[in-house]
């Protein structure tokens, strides 16, 4: 299991995940752990976040995956690239798990932004099999395995599913509205249950420091790339704390990556897979 927080705003965009990889038994990998679940995509000033399947025998690895369709795309469409990554994520799992998955989904949060008129607008695709959550925040996998990716922003506030509209630009303008006004859209996937526990927590962390002239920076993108990092860290120090070793399926360290409408990414943690190293 993963810890997948996103804040789209109007001010920018800022993924966190954790970085524990377990087996099928729930046993750490630990030559795999350690490491983000965020990929950088500078030329769509955008990154991939990811929850779920980390690996099949064989060989198959979720990040080198992603890695490779990423650097695989010479064109130019987000979604393009989504659909085409949709595909074959399809493919794969129907080469390893056949019709019966047991527990075997994986999500992709795709963000990037587009240019309408003279916005730069953030989208967010959610590429997915899973296709409900049961009472407990678990994830329940199609049984196809079907993978699906969808443009997510319009249809957070607005729960229209005429997804092959939404990247219209009247659609989109709605969506800058929205974020300028009303937003941020944030998007918690992976383990729902731990991460909707810090939700207010940061909030009123964030409010006493404001109070008392304590917060590190007042600049409102980077305390939303702190926002999601810290709910992170909660979820992976309450497994610690608190979840039978046996069902620990969140840990640390946490990563961040903080997407401004234009100029750098940047982070305030380790390194990010596909983020260009800064001289």
């Amino acid at each position: 299991m993963t810890v997948n927080l996103v804040y789209v705003t109007t001010h920018g965009v800022a993924h966190a995940t954790d970085s524990l990889i377990v087996d099928l038994n729930m046993k750490p990998v630990h030559a795999e752990s350690g490491k983000a679940k965020i990929f950088a995509i500078p030329r769509f000033q955008g990154a991939i976040s990811w929850h779920g399947t980390a690996a099949f025998p064989g060989g198959w690895r979720a990040m080198k995956w992603i890695e490779s369709e990423v650097a695989s795309y010479k064109g130019n469409s987000p979604d393009e690239l989504a659909g085409i990554m949709a595909e074959n994520l399809t493919q794969v799992f129907w080469a390893n798990t056949g019709v019966v998955l047991s527990e075997r989904g994986m999500g992709l949060h795709f963000t990037f932004y587009e240019k309408v008129d003279n916005l730069n607008i953030p989208e967010l695709i959610w590429i997915t099999n899973f296709n409900s959550i049961t009472a407990l925040g678990q994830y329940k996998p199609d049984q196809g395995p079907r993978f699906v990716a969808q443009r997510q922003t319009f249809h957070t506030f607005t729960k229209q599913s005429d997804f092959e509209h939404h990247a219209r630009d009247s659609y989109r303008k709605v969506v800058a509205n929205y974020l300028s006004l009303l937003g941020p859209l944030v998007y918690q996937n992976g383990d729902i249950l731990l991460t909707s526990l810090s939700a207010g927590m940061v909030e009123q962390a964030l409010l006493n420091l404001l109070v008392r002239k304590e917060l590190r920076s007042n600049d409102p993108l980077e305390n939303f790339g702190r926002r999601a990092l810290y709910r992170a860290e909660i979820a992976a120090l309450t497994q610690r704390v608190f979840s039978s070793p046996e069902k620990v399926g969140v840990g640390t360290p946490c990563f961040n990556l903080i997407i401004p409408p234009e100029g750098p990414m940047f982070t305030d943690t380790r390194e990010i897979p596909g983020l260009p190293e800064v001289h």
